[in-house]
């Protein structure tokens, strides 16, 4: 795998929106992978005039209204290009690829915008949801289930609103891997980047007392992120 470069740049070729009198045009990404260069619009949104972009690229203090793109602060927008970089580091080194074409380059942005560049919770409660489901048996017992929530949530919901409680009924091993994460998401904070985990997640769970069987659980989550592809729920 060659050098991969991200940076973010105004595309200033498009219809700019007009505030207070200057123009103000979205910012892009240019993902560059063995020479080869394709672009995207950023994930935040955020649209900036050309002098407070130049000032966002050399470091110095710039103008952006950053309470009208919601979840999309000044610390996402400013990390945004390393941890492209980063997902795209892992993805390939995941599925070795050594070619590149825009339908390359599509395919491999979709899995980060939509699942690295989010945030962990949604990520993680995922992947553990298809590492649980390995059968047809497992599909169907767990059908019943929000896969937005945790196992250990959902079972909580169902006692609270319902009355009943089936915690008996869920195999063990599965009990314990989703106890484990939910401590676990705890103890990260919600605003923390799904990619950001993937390259820490050792150092963060080792951190974590009351985890149990902690190495066996590690070895779950390292299978569960480089294998994301077959994971996926």
């Amino acid at each position: 795998m060659g050098k991969i470069t991200v940076k973010h740049y105004l595309n200033t070729s498009v219809q700019p929106e007009i505030i207070n009198n200057i123009n103000h045009y979205p910012v892009y990404i240019r993902i560059t992978i063995n020479r080869k260069s394709t672009q995207y619009r950023s994930i935040t949104g955020h649209k900036l005039s050309e002098n407070d972009f130049n000032n966002y690229i050399n470091g110095n203090n710039y103008s952006c209204d950053f309470s009208k793109y919601g979840i999309f602060d000044k610390e996402y927008f400013e990390n945004e290009p390393i941890r492209i970089q980063k997902a795209f580091e892992f993805f390939i080194n995941q599925c070795a690829f050594e070619q590149f074409n825009k339908r390359r380059f599509d395919f491999i942005w979709s899995w980060i915008s939509g699942v690295f560049l989010m945030w962990t919770e949604n990520g993680l409660i995922n992947f553990m949801w298809g590492y649980t489901i390995t059968s047809i048996d497992k599909e169907k017992m767990y059908s019943i289930f929000n896969k937005e929530c945790s196992l250990v949530e959902c079972l909580k919901n169902l006692n609270k609103y319902f009355g009943v409680d089936i915690k008996s009924q869920i195999h063990p091993i599965d009990m314990e891997v989703w106890e484990n994460t939910e401590l676990l998401l705890k103890h990260i904070n919600k605003k923390n980047i799904f990619i950001d985990f993937v390259c820490n997640y050792r150092e963060i769970i080792g951190k974590i007392k009351g985890i149990k069987n902690k190495e066996n659980f590690i070895a779950i989550i390292k299978e569960v992120t480089e294998k994301f592809y077959e994971y996926s729920w």
